[in-house]
């Protein structure tokens, strides 16, 4: 019997959901619009199974950028 160690792959498979669900960008476990979209629509099937209402806010920042740019990634994240 041949005996494989996968435990490699599950680590490498790990890293790769984390990377494609968070913002690599700024350092920080920031969720991407990957993961809000995954997100989003489990708590509306959620939601709509359990006869709930539910509401979603999105706020969009004009010249955040700016923030971003002058007090460094870290700094606006966190504002």
């Amino acid at each position: 019997m041949l005996w494989i160690d996968l435990s490699a792959v599950t680590e490498s498979k790990s890293q790769a959901k984390d990377l494609a669900q968070h913002d690599a960008s700024t350092g920080t476990q920031l969720a991407n619009l990957m993961h809000l979209s995954q997100a989003l629509c489990y708590a509306l099937r959620d939601a709509e199974g359990n006869s709930r209402k539910m509401a979603v806010c999105y706020v969009d920042l004009d010249g955040f950028k700016a923030v971003n740019d002058q007090f460094a990634h870290d700094a606006g994240v966190l504002l």
